[in-house]
C-alpha cells in the first residue's frame, strides 16, 4: 500500500532492476551431487574362468574370459565374454565346448547371461541355448540357468535346471 503512493520514474525502475540482477548473479547455492563430475573408470582383463554347475548333475566348468569392470562414482558394472568347457565328472564322461557372455553390477547386483553350448559323451550330442539370471559383482556370478534344446536329440545327463558359480582368476 505505500509503495503504491510513491512514485517511480523510469530511472529509479531501471536502477532498481539492475540492482536487483547484481544481487541474484552474485548469490551462491550449495552445489548438488546430481552436478558433481563422477569419474568413470575402467579396468580390463584376462582372466581363467572357472565354475561349478548343480542341477540333477554336477559340472565343472574351466575355460578363459576376458572382462571389463567400470567403476561410475560409487556403482560398479562388469561384463565379459569367454570360451570355455563344462566337464560333467562321473561314469560316463560330458564335455561341452563353451560360448556366452554376461553383465553385472548396479545398486541391486544383478547378472544377466546368455551361453551357447555343445555337449556330447563322444556317441550322441545336443546343442544347448542358456539363458541366466541372478548376482554378479565384477569377477564372480551367482545364477540360475535354464537349459533350451536347440536339436532334435536331448542328450541324457544334461540339466534342465542350474545353480552355477563363477569365479574369473587374473591373468
Amino acid at each position: 500500500v505505500i509503495l503504491k503512493n510513491i512514485p517511480f520514474s523510469m530511472k529509479d525502475k531501471i536502477q532498481l532492476l539492475f540492482f536487483l540482477s547484481i544481487c541474484s548473479f552474485s548469490s551462491i547455492a550449495q552445489v548438488t551431487d546430481t552436478t558433481k563430475h563422477k569419474d568413470i573408470i575402467v579396468k580390463r582383463t584376462l582372466c581363467l574362468l572357472t565354475g561349478y554347475s548343480l542341477g540333477a548333475y554336477s559340472y565343472a566348468d574351466i575355460g578363459f574370459s576376458k572382462n571389463s569392470t567400470t567403476a561410475i562414482g560409487y556403482h560398479p558394472f562388469s561384463s565379459a565374454y569367454f570360451a570355455s568347457t563344462e566337464i560333467k565328472l562321473g561314469n560316463k564322461l560330458i564335455i561341452g565346448p563353451k560360448i556366452g557372455g554376461w553383465i553385472a553390477g548396479g545398486s541391486s547386483a544383478m547378472a544377466i547371461g546368455l551361453n551357447m553350448i555343445y555337449y556330447t559323451d563322444f556317441d550322441n550330442s545336443s546343442l544347448v541355448f542358456r539363458p541366466e539370471i541372478g548376482f554378479g559383482l565384477e569377477k564372480f556370478k551367482l545364477i540360475y540357468g535354464y537349459n533350451a534344446n536347440l536339436t532334435n536329440y536331448r542328450l541324457d545327463r544334461i540339466n534342465k535346471h542350474l545353480v552355477g558359480l563363477t569365479y574369473c582368476f587374473k591373468l
